[in-house]
């Protein structure tokens, strides 16, 4: 959630097709406002307004590819922690399906939140490690 000034985003990007996404196969994605979503764990941090910048150039031009193996809303995700001075780590990992054969590998909602959990709070870092869900966005003209 981007929260500047009293205008709150709540966003991520996500596929544009509506049905099964396919291991490997690229689709066209787009922004969607996730407010009021469950979420297990958060973090955040108060972020500068040269961040802040950073991170409302990278949505206005975030990419319009969406694979799970090569960047799906993880990156996203991961990639906005780290415009904003959020340590998150980009692990990958691998799901083995059938007879040896990788047909997954990239990152994950489930292991970031893993990560975000075993993170130290700091004084800059806050870790909430309750479930919740994400405020609404800001009725505004901001896109």
């Amino acid at each position: 959630m981007l929260n500047y000034n009293t205008i709150a985003k709540v966003i991520t990007v996500l596929v544009k097709a509506t049905l099964g996404i396919g291991l490997g196969k690229t689709f066209v994605s787009e922004l969607r406002d996730n407010s009021g979503d469950l979420y297990h764990v958060s973090i955040s941090k108060e972020v500068s307004p040269a961040q802040i910048k950073s991170i409302i150039d990278y949505v206005n031009k975030y990419p319009k590819q969406y694979n799970l193996n090569s960047y799906a809303c993880a990156d996203f995700g991961i990639k906005i922690g780290n415009l904003g001075g959020i340590p998150l780590k980009s692990t990958t990992v691998e799901y083995v399906l059938f007879r040896g054969v990788v047909e997954f590998r990239g990152r994950t909602p489930a292991y970031l939140g893993q990560e975000i959990r075993t993170m130290k709070e700091t004084k800059e870092l806050k870790i909430e490690k309750r479930k919740g869900n994400l405020p609404k966005s800001s009725k505004n003209n901001c896109k």
